[in-house]
Order: structure tokens, then C-alpha cells, then sequence
């Protein structure tokens, strides 16, 4: 009858960090993306279509999970991007406008995605401040990459902040799209 309980009360706290693992870390695999371009969209200042392609389906395999859908990220650096860099990062980056992520084109071994994106800054929010800023530390910075991962968080961060593998984008190719900022 002792044991009895043990094996009750061990079986009931397996079955609780079983299930909570579960619901902290994501069933989702982690995607492969890889850059396709980059174009400014002329519609809005600031505002940019950014392309990429990845080897698993993104949008509907994240709304299973994430309420807060797909989210593009970019930070300058020349890294694989981390949860770390989520908080800890004080600088320029770029970030896909919340829901503005369509899927373009299928085939059978790639997805190819097309988000609207703008820049932003931890420092300072004014427009016009963040596109000087931005051409600026292109120019002068030693960072040669813009590192994207495709990302998406829920409340809380329940389920674990999903975050795919780092695809880059280079500073020539920034500096063509920033040229008709």
C-alpha cells in the first residue's frame, strides 16, 4: 500500500513534466530559409518586401502552435541568431510588420515566402533618424551581414519562442536597397 502511493504520486509528476515539456517546446521542425532579395516598396517610407524561401511550410505549421504567427527578424550581425539576441540586442535591426507574410510559390522542395518589413531601433523611433542610422552604420560598420531568422512567440513565450536557422543578407545587397530609400 506504501509503494502504492509512491508509484501513484511518481506516475502523476511524470505525467506533469512530460506535459509540460510538450507545451514549452514547439513540435515545429526548424526550418532552413535562404535569401531570395530584398525590394523597397515604394508604397511606404521605410518599408521594404523582403523574399526568402524555406524548406518547410512556415505560416500554417506556426499558427498550430503560436498565436503570434511569422515574424521575420534581422539583426546585424555576423552570427547564428539566438533566443539571447531577442532581448539583449541594442541596435538597428529589421522586422516583418505583424501579419503581412504570404507564401508566393511552392514547389515540390521549397516554400517561398514574401514579407513586408521595415527598420526599426532600440535607440530612437523617428522615421527619418532610423534611415540616416541605418545607412550610416552600413557604411561604416564591419558587421558583413544582415542575419534573418523567421521567428514566432505566443504569450508568455507558451510555447518556447520558435526560431529557425539564420539566413543572411549582405550589406551589398542592402546598400542597393537603400540607395532608393
Amino acid at each position: 500500500m506504501k509503494y502504492k502511493k509512491h508509484i501513484i504520486l511518481l506516475l502523476v509528476i511524470s505525467l506533469v513534466f512530460y506535459c509540460r515539456h510538450k507545451v514549452l517546446n514547439h513540435n515545429i521542425p526548424i526550418a532552413n530559409i535562404e535569401f531570395v532579395k530584398i525590394e523597397k516598396n515604394d508604397e511606404y517610407e521605410n518599408s521594404f518586401f523582403l523574399y526568402f524561401s524555406s524548406d518547410i511550410e512556415l505560416i500554417e505549421n506556426l499558427k498550430k502552435e503560436h498565436t503570434g504567427g511569422l515574424t521575420i527578424k534581422c539583426f546585424f550581425l555576423d552570427k547564428i541568431i539566438n533566443e539571447n539576441d531577442f532581448s539583449d540586442y541594442k541596435s538597428y535591426y529589421l522586422q516583418s510588420r505583424w501579419n503581412k507574410s504570404e507564401l508566393i510559390n511552392k514547389t515540390s522542395k521549397e516554400y517561398i515566402y514574401k514579407v513586408n518589413a521595415v527598420f526599426r531601433d532600440n535607440i530612437d523611433s523617428k522615421k527619418e533618424k532610423i534611415i540616416k542610422g541605418i545607412n550610416e552604420f552600413i557604411n561604416e560598420n564591419n558587421t558583413n551581414c544582415l542575419s534573418c531568422v523567421a521567428t514566432s512567440v505566443a504569450y508568455m513565450n507558451i510555447p518556447k519562442r520558435y526560431i529557425s536557422n539564420t539566413m543572411c543578407i549582405s550589406k551589398k545587397e542592402l546598400k542597393k536597397v537603400m540607395k532608393k530609400e
